[in-house]
């Protein structure tokens, strides 16, 4: 009897920012065009973050000014920023005691996943999920005066182990860097697929890990929305397997309100 399969329900983006970026014309930094792409491609929730906080040592602004601007929104989840490497880091989860998530951006912002074992280890106690976000923008896309430095599969791992008690979200991986740590089945783990571009990579990944620990992101605007549904479609999945990855885990990983 061949197995049931159905289109992929409500997506749940989690890896998604707002606003412009500096050196490249993005179409979808209006929020508002940015809305509807995300909505005819079945996003029902997507997990915003401002882009401009990618080049802000100090995202406090940039996160009051977005936050506000998108409070209430009914598509858009907003995840402050934070910099584990700047004093006062830790004021996040007072200016945002309702935030599900927040990111940070070793690369970006100069630190390691290790030096932000502090951070990580006080949104375990406060019960919130950090998105860590392995790269924003491909080295290939980025000026050459803006150094992107990235965390390392070593670095992800101690980090996961000195912090077991937080839910931690790796966003904007690619594959090589995820197989390892999938690998591991670690409870603390989950992994978004905006970029991961091998040939029907998230059917391999799936065949390898399993289903429960991927999460659905298109990392836009810098990043063409529409790859998301073709990775999708490309998988074949299951009911039960469009359910884990579209929804379902993300809210395992404690990214959706209850």
């Amino acid at each position: 009897m061949p197995v049931e399969r159905r289109e992929t329900p409500s997506i749940v983006d989690t890896s998604c920012f707002v606003g412009a970026w500096p050196f490249r014309v993005m179409p979808l930094a209006d929020p508002e065009a940015l809305r509807d792409r995300l909505r005819a491609n079945g996003i029902g929730t997507a997990l915003v973050s401002p882009l401009d906080a990618v080049l802000q040592r100090t995202p406090r602004a940039t996160n009051l000014e977005w936050g506000a601007r998108l409070a209430g929104d009914d598509l858009f989840q907003f995840v402050p920023v934070a910099n584990p490497s700047q004093a006062g880091a830790e004021e996040v989860f007072v200016d945002w005691p309702d935030a599900r998530a927040v990111r940070i951006l070793p690369g970006p912002h100069g630190f390691t996943p290790e030096d932000a074992a502090g951070l990580v280890a006080a949104a375990g106690e406060r019960d919130r999920t950090v998105i860590v976000q392995w790269r924003v923008i491909d080295a290939r896309m980025a000026h050459p005066d803006v150094a992107h430095r990235e965390p390392t599969v070593d670095q992800l791992q101690v980090l996961a182990s000195s912090c077991p008690r937080t839910r931690i979200v790796v966003a904007g991986a690619r594959m090589a860097e995820i197989t390892p740590l999938l690998a591991e089945q670690r409870d603390n783990l989950w992994f978004e697929i905006s970029n991961v571009e091998a040939p029907n990579a998230v059917r391999r990944m799936i065949n390898s890990g399993g289903e429960d620990r991927l999460l659905c992101g298109t990392q836009a605007p810098v990043h063409v929305i529409e790859a998301l549904g073709a990775k999708l479609a490309a998988a074949d999945l299951t009911m039960e397997e469009a359910a884990a990855i579209a929804y379902r885990n993300a809210a395992a990983a404690g990214l959706l309100d209850a």
